[in-house]
């Protein structure tokens, strides 16, 4: 057994030679365009493979791995799905220590090509070999160069920005852009159906990889959710991510019997985990290239404020209106860099911010403007947004910023709003890695991205919220494995108390002697509930009675319930509870993702909780940064500072609860899912109580 390299992708970029395995002599073959580009780019032998032997454009073809007398790192594969696994275990034979499996037909074409991508992993274990792939176009460096691929053959620009990707036609459409724009990459990784190497393994090559400054992500799915997150918080430290994952569906989510998992689904679990490893979140692909590029041109900002540069009032209206939903700010002027623009512009011009020099506005009048905004210490990040004037070209105005901009130590990016006379001045910003876009919004959205993960660093190494350990005396009778489904009430109840939530006093009963005699231990009034774990929605049901005041009521009240609930010969179990004081009903939550484990979830609580969704997600451990984004991100959140005549309510008693739940699924691996709907939150101070609990066993090992 040979001992495998630290990086596991070392052999797709510097191997000591190359085969490439069904090559084509047809150019309409993808076989020819896969020798075409290695034997273009590669600095390393080349050997090419074909049962028919003979020659490709003057170069030997050989006929076998036996004939090739050299040691070959790296094979590139490109012949059937069933042949794939005899062609690797030959390619083991021969010593080649990485392989790309370019051809289609494994397990995205069903259960037949699932098999045959089983049998080619196996082939590859056997020899220590590692597989890129299959379903995949291969890899690009521009500086080594490399080009594995069987894409159009370009030279391709280098650049910053390195693009991991599921999707071959992502990896096509990507260089071709690049291409088309003028911009470059650093590297490209194919990964296909990533049966063996996967997005974790690329991304920490290539945060070892000094020409790549920025990498994005095309994500399909992960492998490992744990995994994912561990590396994407190791790799985002040293180096920007931008991801997009799609399939953004609640297809992929477990909707237990409670709103908890009947809200959570796949997208809000990848959410919360980008959120946890400082990824930024592209949902388009113009975001995805976009915010990438800017990360491998553009320094991060200081700060949110911005100042906006224009020769056009209304295009710089549009940039700062965009600020409000990228987090950012209008920055206040101070009055030297006031003083300094109203010399320099005609008295029509605009000196707040944003900046208008007026369609007159030349060349040296941008470039002084610039400097003077760049030196307010006031502003973090300056925006230009230029319409081509009538009176010079967008070129000569672009020139006149470039040096400027360029040395720049705060962030600087720029929009050139237009067509054919925009495309000069955007050739002269990319070729001095200056970052462009071509709306307003999109440059402000670039700049929030910055802001963004600014605010990620500052928060990823926070520790997360101390929960003291559950007091086992609490939920002694919870199974530590199934049977699968809802805990009994009392287990529910004491299971969250044992971690630590506050519960009004309560009891369940099962007979009306019971009930009245719990009602007056614990004073009056009381609430009265369906205690039966398989009623999910007890209000709907007439499962709930508030306010319940006198012991002849209890008995008026339980009686009902018997019969609307179970009837007289199957009497379910009630629960009796104190009343609390009225606060703001909130519905707090953990469930067990299968992908990324144990994630917490804050909203608006009550029977439509489900309709409205006003709800958010975050992993657990929970820290102090995910509660207040938790707050933020919902209307419920955002309430419990006060509104109109709604007092303050209680935020740690809330913090305090999310992370008591979440440490509970850490705690109790059967545990699936939580539930407290609602949660009443008192004024600040007064604490938050659960009145109503659901828990969930799961259906697998513990």
């Amino acid at each position: 057994m040979r001992t495998l390299p630290a990086d596991p992708m070392q052999y797709f970029f510097h191997p000591n030679a190359i085969v490439a395995i069904g090559i084509s002599r047809s150019p309409t073959k993808l076989g020819y365009g896969l020798a075409r580009n290695l034997l273009r780019t590669s600095p390393v032998p080349v050997f090419l493979v074909h049962p028919e032997g003979g020659s490709w454009e003057g170069v030997r073809v050989y006929r076998s791995l036996d004939e090739i007398e050299a040691p070959v790192d790296l094979a590139v594969i490109l012949v059937p799905a069933q042949s794939v696994a005899e062609v690797l275990s030959a390619c083991g034979d021969h010593g080649v220590k990485a392989a790309i499996v370019q051809a289609g037909g494994f397990r995205e074409s069903g259960l037949k090509g699932a098999e045959l991508e089983r049998d080619l992993i196996a082939a590859a274990a056997a020899h220590n070999i590692r597989v890129m792939g299959p379903n995949c176009i291969g890899v690009i460096d521009t500086r080594i160069p490399l080009d594995t691929t069987f894409l159009f053959s370009y030279e391709h620009l280098p650049g910053g920005l390195a693009f991991i990707s599921h999707s071959g036609a992502a990896c096509a459409g990507i260089l071709d852009w690049a291409h088309h724009e003028g911009w470059g990459i650093s590297r490209l990784v194919s990964l296909g159906n990533a049966a063996d190497l996967t997005e974790c393994d690329a991304l920490l090559s290539l945060a070892e990889d000094r020409n790549t400054r920025s990498i994005a992500l095309y994500l399909e799915g992960v492998r490992s959710g744990e995994r994912f997150v561990q590396t994407c918080a190791q790799v985002t430290r040293a180096k920007p991510l931008v991801a997009m994952k799609v399939g953004a569906t609640r297809a992929g989510s477990r909707a237990a019997a409670s709103h908890t998992g009947a809200l959570a689904g796949s997208d809000r679990a990848y959410e919360a985990a980008f959120r946890r490893c400082g990824i930024v979140r592209a949902r388009t692909f113009d975001e995805l290239i976009d915010w990438s590029r800017c990360f491998a041109e553009t320094p991060l900002p200081e700060g949110p404020g911005l100042a906006i540069l224009t020769n056009a009032g209304g295009p710089g209206v549009i940039a700062a209106d965009s600020c409000e939903g990228c987090h950012l700010e209008l920055s206040g002027l101070s009055s030297r860099t006031q003083d300094q623009l109203r010399t320099l512009l005609p008295p029509a011009a605009g000196l707040e911010n944003p900046i208008d020099t007026l369609a007159s506005g030349g060349p040296q009048q941008h470039a002084t403007c610039a400097r003077i905004l760049l030196e307010d210490p006031n502003v973090n990040v300056l925006v230009v947004v230029i319409v081509p004037p009538p009176m010079f070209s967008t070129e000569e105005v672009a020139r006149a910023l470039v040096p400027v901009l360029q040395g720049a130590a705060k962030p600087c990016v720029v929009c050139v709003l237009g067509g054919t006379l925009a495309e000069p001045a955007r050739a002269v910003f990319r070729k001095a890695g200056i970052a462009d876009y071509p709306t307003p919004e999109r440059a402000v959205a670039a700049v929030g991205a910055l802001w963004a993960r600014r605010s990620m660093l500052a928060v990823l190494d926070e520790p997360a919220i101390a929960v003291p350990a559950p007091r086992s005396a609490g939920i002694q009778g919870l199974p530590v494995e199934g049977p699968a489904g809802p805990l009994p009430a009392a287990l529910a109840f004491r299971l969250v108390e044992s971690g630590g939530v506050s519960i009004p006093e309560w009891e369940v009963v099962s007979s009306e002697r019971e009930a009245r005699e719990a009602a007056a231990r614990i004073g009056y009034p009381v609430a009265i509930k369906a205690a039966s774990p398989e009623i999910v929605h007890k209000s709907e049901q007439g499962g709930v009675r508030l306010g319940v005041g006198r012991e002849a009521e209890v008995s008026k009240v339980f009686h009902e319930m018997q019969i609307r609930l179970g009837g007289k010969d199957r009497p379910g179990p009630l629960l009796v509870q104190q009343m609390i004081t009225p606060g703001q009903e909130v519905i707090v939550g953990a469930l067990r993702d299968p992908q990324f484990g144990p994630l917490v979830m804050f909203g608006l609580g009550g029977k439509e909780v489900e309709g409205i969704g006003d709800v958010a997600f975050a992993l657990a451990p929970v820290r102090p940064c995910d509660v207040d984004l938790l707050l933020a991100d919902t209307w419920a959140g955002r309430r419990l500072k006060g509104f109109r005549d709604i007092p303050a309510g209680d935020r740690m008693a809330v913090s305090r609860t999310l992370a008591a739940l979440g440490g509970l699924l850490l705690t109790y691996p059967a545990l699936e899912s939580v539930e407290i709907n609602p949660l009443i939150v008192l004024g600040q101070g007064e604490g938050a109580f659960a009145v109503d609990v659901r828990a969930t066993l799961g259906a697998g090992d513990p």
